[in-house]
């Protein structure tokens, strides 16, 4: 159990994981942050944001496009890092109908949508279609991720005590799948 900061003068005590490895790190000066990707697998990985210099949260995603995450992308180096890291989860619940009534797509699930390859009746709406996520970060499953350090100094050390955001990105795509943001992860 350690010290996790939910904001400059509020903290929890939560479970870190730590482990040290190889990882891909970026340090964003212009942001005031830094990225670490983490691999999940052969087709996915998460990227971690993690606010420095006392900026804010918020900040940071205010900057945050496609073309930002694409940039990071890029300028990850390999480092040797000793990384904590809190067990989180976060759950949510989606209205798919809303979804995309926002994004101007509202016929999909409308009075005009056909759904006779679904069902013989004829006519059949959908009231409401629902998305739930739930996505969970333990050290249950993890893999060893150290490679040869022959020539690696001392590791850096990266503790991810306070409010982080992450994405969890498709490899092959650079599809985003998932992005999060993790404020108590006591409350998740």
């Amino acid at each position: 159990m350690q010290e996790f900061w939910t904001d400059d003068t509020n903290k929890v005590a939560v479970p870190l994981m730590s482990q040290s490895g190889v990882f891909q790190y970026f340090s964003d000066g212009n942001r005031n942050c830094f990225v670490i990707k983490l691999p999940f697998s052969k087709k996915a990985y998460m990227l971690l944001v993690r606010s420095i210099k006392g900026t804010d949260l918020n900040h940071i995603e205010a900057l945050l496009t496609s073309n930002v995450i694409s940039e990071w992308q890029h300028k990850l180096k390999k480092r040797f890092v000793h990384l904590s890291l809190p067990k989180f989860s976060m759950g949510t619940v989606s209205d798919l109908k809303e979804i995309l009534t926002n994004i101007k797509l509202p016929d999909l699930l409308g009075k005009s949508s056909d759904f006779t390859k679904l069902s013989n009746k004829e006519h059949l709406t959908i009231d409401k279609v629902l998305n739930k996520v739930i996505f969970e970060v333990t050290e249950e499953g993890s893999e060893n991720h150290t490679e040869s350090r022959d020539s690696i100094p001392t590791p850096l050390e990266l503790k991810i005590n306070k409010p982080f955001f992450f994405a969890v990105v498709e490899g092959n795509s650079d599809a985003l799948l998932l992005l999060g943001r993790i404020t108590n992860p006591s409350s998740n």
